[in-house]
């Protein structure tokens, strides 16, 4: 049997990070008498309030996963990457939860009590002293606001700004603006549940929902991957595209065609929509625009159906006609369009 596979520099990196934001929870400072005087995750009330302010949240991530707004395009695959990256393209469901739940875990308390336990009060105090607020009780919109911007802005990819142009330019873009927005909903989600339920709550929706996005795209992600690697049929069941494209191509030209399409089929049904394609197409650093990928998808959709079948997807790749199909022949397919 072998051994359960993990990324140890992403996770040394990712536990890194964490250590890095609660560092005043390990050195004695003001987070480690948070965590000793408000955090009580023995309490079972935690966890059923925890898990009731955490449902919200876990509905607002699936719906983005199901997305096919291409405004969620790059965000669900960055999350796919890393967890592909953190455990591999083989499903190992059970190392996989618990790893999940450590990391979940130490996300969880470090992130929610420098933000809610920390940074809220001070915010709010900030706002009674500089006279925003008349009193504690009323600079709590301040400190939940404040505190959810500063979570938010904590998320964003700040290195890519020392990263050239390029770096510059994928930094200011919609891209960022969506992460910027989710983390705005799930941070100020958190900060909700803190006032209202306190911080052990607001740990556990946290845990919760870290848990479920690392968990859940890792059973998504490596059952794509084993689905990609259905054979086609014996030959004489093979259609006639399939064959044609064999005999000139070679088996293995197909063979790749045939993964290259079922990675892209996340719904399962054999055939492409033009959602699943831009999908695609980014996964290769393609990123058309609605114009561009509407061209490309009529090109490719020649009954124009509405969806890409297996034998469309061999002639478009196979033709290479455009910026579309050449990346997916000379990117996926390792072959020279």
């Amino acid at each position: 049997m072998a051994a359960p596979y993990l990324d140890r520099g992403l996770t040394r990196q990712l536990i890194f990070n964490q250590v890095a934001v609660g560092y005043t929870i390990w050195g004695g400072g003001f987070g480690a008498k948070i965590l000793a005087e408000q955090v009580h995750l023995d309490r079972p009330e935690a966890w059923l309030f925890g898990t009731i302010g955490a449902l919200p949240i876990l509905a607002l991530g699936r719906s983005i996963e199901k997305s096919e707004s291409p405004f969620f395009t790059t965000l669900n695959l960055s999350t796919n990457d890393i967890v592909e990256r953190l455990f591999g393209s083989l499903k190992q469901p059970a190392f996989a939860l618990g790893v999940s739940a450590l990391l979940a875990l130490l996300t969880g308390v470090c992130e929610e009590i420098v933000f809610r336990g920390g940074v809220l009060p001070s915010c709010a105090n900030y706002a009674v002293l500089h006279g925003y607020s008349g009193t504690l009780v009323e600079g709590i919109p301040f400190g939940i606001a404040a505190s959810t911007v500063l979570f938010s802005l904590g998320h964003l990819p700040f290195l890519g700004l020392i990263q050239g142009e390029a770096g510059v330019r994928n930094f200011f873009s919609v891209d960022t603006l969506v992460l910027f927005g989710l983390q705005c909903a799930t941070g100020g989600s958190f900060a909700l549940l803190y006032v209202s339920t306190g911080l052990s709550t607001a740990i556990v929706a946290h845990f919760l929902y870290d848990l479920y996005t690392l968990y859940a795209t890792h059973l998504v992600v490596t059952d794509q991957i084993a689905y990609s690697k259905s054979p086609l049929p014996p030959l004489p069941q093979q259609s006639l595209a399939a064959m044609r494209w064999r005999m000139t191509e070679g088996r293995q030209y197909v063979d790749e065609a045939r993964r290259a399409f079922l990675m892209m089929d996340a719904n399962r049904d054999d055939a492409i929509s033009q959602a699943e394609l831009r999908l695609g197409l980014a996964s290769m650093n393609l990123k058309l625009s609605r114009k561009q990928m509407g061209t490309s998808f009529a090109i490719a959709d020649a009954d124009a159906s509405g969806e890409i079948d297996f034998d469309e997807f061999l002639e478009f790749v196979g033709g290479a006609e455009d910026e579309a199909s050449s990346t997916i022949k000379a990117s996926l397919l390792g072959v020279r369009a």
